[in-house]
């Protein structure tokens, strides 16, 4: 099963890390081995085409939560002043995620209940020591697990815009009915338990990358991937 698309790996990550770029021309030239230039006007106007789709696809942060935008070092809201490429290189790809995290109130409240979970446990396990009861470290070890699932599940999400990207897809993906073009998707949880889901969607499959071939990437909780392709507005 090969697809056209080069963002599968970059996209979806668990990480939801962004990299601040605190000053334009440091942040392109850092990852640069090629050399910095200014983008030309074709490239300005492909890049803010592309922006502006993301901007429409990408869905709203959901209420209790909060939304970041990583965008390319180079550019500031749609416009791109320069990026990393060869004098006469032509670029006509780009990249953007959107990282939903869980917002403050009910993030501290999910971390005040796994504090005080963890420290049940740990009065448990010293109240059979102080008894002279044999502590059952895997009971104690899976409790942990749990408690640290119960943390963890559904607490960022991510979505990613590409456009002229190019990659085959992984093998661990499998197909799966989207409302616009072809999706695919894997599932998996973490060590602790956690569900986790990856989406893939090709929104004009058949059309070659150079071409602007675009595709859509949701990560995250099974249910918060589907309320996120549900608020996407995808064409």
């Amino acid at each position: 099963m090969q697809i056209p698309l080069r963002l599968t790996l970059s996209v979806l990550r668990c990480a939801l890390v962004l990299v601040a770029h605190t000053v334009v021309a440091q942040g392109v030239a850092s990852a640069c081995s090629i050399g910095v230039r200014p983008a030309t006007a074709e490239e300005q106007r492909f890049y803010a085409d592309a922006f502006a789709a993301f901007q429409k696809a990408a869905p709203a942060a959901p209420a209790g939560w909060t939304a970041t935008d990583d965008i390319h070092p180079g550019a500031s809201n749609g416009v791109l002043r320069e990026l990393c490429a060869r004098p006469n290189e032509r670029v006509h790809h780009a990249l953007f995620r959107r990282s939903y995290k869980l917002a403050g109130q009910e993030a501290a409240a999910r971390r005040a209940a796994l504090e005080r979970k963890l420290a049940a446990l740990i009065q448990e396990q010293q109240a059979a020591t102080n008894a002279g009861k044999p502590v059952n470290w895997e009971a104690f070890d899976a409790a942990k697990a749990k408690a640290g699932a119960e943390f963890e599940r559904d607490s960022g999400a991510e979505f990613g815009f590409s456009v002229g990207h190019e990659r085959s897809i992984s093998d661990s993906f499998s197909p799966v009915p989207v409302p616009v073009g072809k999706g695919y998707r894997q599932a998996y949880a973490s060590s602790i338990g956690v569900p986790h889901q990856d989406l893939v969607i090709v929104l004009n499959p058949g059309t070659p990358a150079k071409s602007g071939l675009k595709v859509v990437t949701i990560s995250g909780d099974p249910a918060r991937v589907e309320a996120l392709l549900k608020a996407a507005t995808l064409r």
